[in-house]
């Protein structure tokens, strides 16, 4: 069976062509995630070996980021996939999905890191939001609050393209914006113009904080010194009085 591109069912029909040819590969979709499918394998240095090497295959409509800790069994597994499709090999990733890429590969502890720093930068030129100065927290305690006679904002699609790109940088790897969005997302269908100064101090926040990153190395961390911080305020929300809880690991 064959689909037209750009017709509703044809994401469908590809995945599941691209579901039966990553099976009979051997791999498995994780059921809590069916864009990412994973399978064990052996390296060419233990091929008599139990397999042991795990390779993660990401799917993003028609693109793919294959992962693994062996480059011999990174090769292996583009092979298996040329054997079912055409495709282009970009290399190493560098750019994807709005995040960034950055390695050091050379010390004698490889680091890997990623940020959004560009994705940011560019929704503060859509929203023309670069002038404005930088804040040193997601929202204020004001955003908790609902003026009875604040104004409607004269824009609400420009409001709920701002509220959308900040969801995606919270779900991506953005996580102390998300309680701060999570309250703009409420007044999506009915903003007023103190809830669009709720998503500007958003905003602001990122701008000064666009080129924080998470950087992961290959070395053990002592956990010795984690420390896990947990509070919560008194009935912070005005409206339904009730209380939000937050937790902070150092």
């Amino acid at each position: 069976n064959r689909a037209l591109y750009g017709l509703k069912q044809s994401p469908l029909l590809w995945f599941k062509t691209l579901k039966l040819a990553l099976e009979d590969l051997g791999y498995t979709s994780i059921t809590s995630c069916p864009c990412v499918f994973f399978k064990y394998a052996t390296t060419r240095r233990n091929a008599s070996a139990r397999p042991d090497t795990l390779v993660l295959i990401l799917i993003f409509v028609d693109d793919l980021l294959v992962a693994t800790r062996h480059a011999d069994q990174l090769q292996r597994a583009k092979t298996e996939l040329h054997s079912k499709f055409s495709f282009t090999d970009e290399g190493r990733v560098h750019n994807h999905l709005g995040l960034e890429f950055s390695y050091d590969l050379d010390s004698s502890n490889p680091t890997l890191s990623f940020s959004n720093t560009t994705y940011i930068e560019r929704a503060l030129e859509r929203f023309h939001l670069t002038e404005p100065r930088p804040v040193a927290t997601p929202y204020a305690i004001s955003a908790r609050s609902h003026p009875p006679g604040s104004e409607p904002y004269t824009d609400p699609a420009r409001y709920q393209a701002a509220v959308g790109v900040l969801i995606w940088a919270s779900i991506t790897w953005r996580w102390d914006i998300a309680h701060a969005v999570g309250l703009a997302a409420h007044k999506v269908s009915t903003p007023t113009q103190h809830n669009w100064m709720t998503v500007k101090y958003i905003f602001r926040y990122l701008k000064g904080t666009k080129d924080f990153s998470i950087k992961y190395t290959t070395q053990p961390r002592d956990l010795a010194g984690l420390r896990i911080y947990t509070d919560a305020d008194y009935a912070g929300d005005l409206m339904a009085c009730r209380s939000t809880m937050g937790i902070l690991a150092q």
